[in-house]
C-alpha cells in the first residue's frame, strides 16, 4: 500500500475563516476524500472525481481492486499544495458483505470529510423474457447497487462521523440505452435502471437521520458524459450511430 494521507482536524470555525480566503487549488486543504472503485469501466466517473477533489487541494485515497490501474492513477492526482498527500487502497468488497473497509482506511487516516461510492462493474442479466431473468443473477444487480453500498457506507461511517462538516455521495451512471428504443420485454434495460437507481433510494433512506449529526448525504447521476474511455469504444466502433454517439457526449461535455 503507498503511504497513508494526513488527518488534521481544524475547528468549524478555523474551516469557514480558511474556506472565505481560499483559492480554488486549496479549497478543500486539510479535506480527506476516499473514492471507490476508481479501477471500473464506468464511463470514467469514478476517475475524474479523484483528479477534481485533488485538484481542489484535497488528500485523496482512491481504493479499487487493480493495483497497476491504481498507481497510474494516483500519479495523474495533482499536488497543489505542501501537505497534500494521495494515497491508493487495494481492496475487494467481499461478495458475502462482510465489509470491514473501515479498518483498513483507519491505516492512512482517522476521518473522512469526503465519501464518494461508486457502484462498481455490474453484470446485467440479458433474457428475451422479462419474467425468466436467473434469480442469481437479479440479486447480484441488487446487492451489488444497494446492498453493498450500504454495508460499506456502515463500515465508514465512524470515519465519516469524525470528519469536518462530511459529506457522502452516491454515484451512479445511467444505463447507455434509450428508454424510446426499448421494447415491454427488454428486461436487460429494466434491470440495469432498477440497479442504477438504487442510489437514490439510498440516500433518501439515509439523509434524514444523518442530517441530525451534520452529515450531508447527496446522489449523483451525471448521465452520459465523454470520457477518455467511453470516447475510445465509440471510435473503434467507427459506426454512424457511434459518431453521432460520440457528437452528443461531447455537446454535454463543455469542458472538454
Amino acid at each position: 500500500m503507498h503511504p497513508g494521507v494526513p488527518h488534521a482536524k481544524l475547528s468549524e470555525q478555523e474551516v469557514k475563516a480558511e474556506e472565505q480566503m481560499k483559492p480554488r487549488e486549496v479549497l478543500l486543504a486539510n479535506r480527506t476524500a476516499l473514492v471507490t472503485n476508481c479501477d471500473t469501466t464506468q464511463g470514467g466517473l469514478a476517475k475524474n472525481v479523484a483528479v477534481a477533489l485533488a485538484s481542489y487541494g484535497a488528500n485523496v485515497l482512491i481504493h479499487g481492486e487493480q493495483e497497476q490501474q491504481l498507481s497510474e492513477l494516483l500519479n495523474e492526482l495533482p499536488i497543489n499544495h505542501s501537505h497534500q498527500n494521495h494515497a491508493f487502497l487495494v481492496d475487494k468488497l467481499d461478495e458475502d458483505l462482510s465489509v470491514d473497509l473501515g479498518e483498513k482506511v483507519k491505516q492512512f487516516t482517522n476521518k473522512l470529510d469526503v465519501l464518494v461510492h461508486n457502484t462498481g462493474s455490474i453484470h446485467i442479466p440479458k433474457s428475451e423474457d422479462a419474467a425468466k431473468c436467473e434469480v442469481a443473477e437479479f440479486d447480484d444487480v441488487i446487492r451489488q447497487s444497494l446492498t453493498t453500498p450500504y454495508a460499506l457506507f456502515q463500515s465508514l461511517l465512524p470515519l465519516v462521523s469524525a470528519g469536518n462538516n462530511p459529506s457522502v455521495i452516491f454515484c451512479s451512471t445511467t444505463p447507455e440505452m434509450d428508454e424510446h428504443d426499448v421494447q415491454d420485454h427488454d428486461s436487460t434495460y429494466y434491470v440495469s435502471k432498477f440497479g442504477f437507481n438504487s442510489s437514490r433510494m439510498l440516500t433518501k433512506m439515509l439523509a434524514g437521520s444523518l442530517a441530525k449529526k451534520n452529515i450531508r448525504v447527496n446522489a449523483v447521476d451525471p448521465g452520459r458524459f465523454l470520457t477518455h474511455e467511453n470516447e475510445t469504444r465509440a471510435l473503434n466502433g467507427r459506426s454512424e450511430r457511434s459518431e453521432e454517439h460520440t457528437s452528443e457526449l461531447q455537446s454535454r461535455s463543455p469542458s472538454r
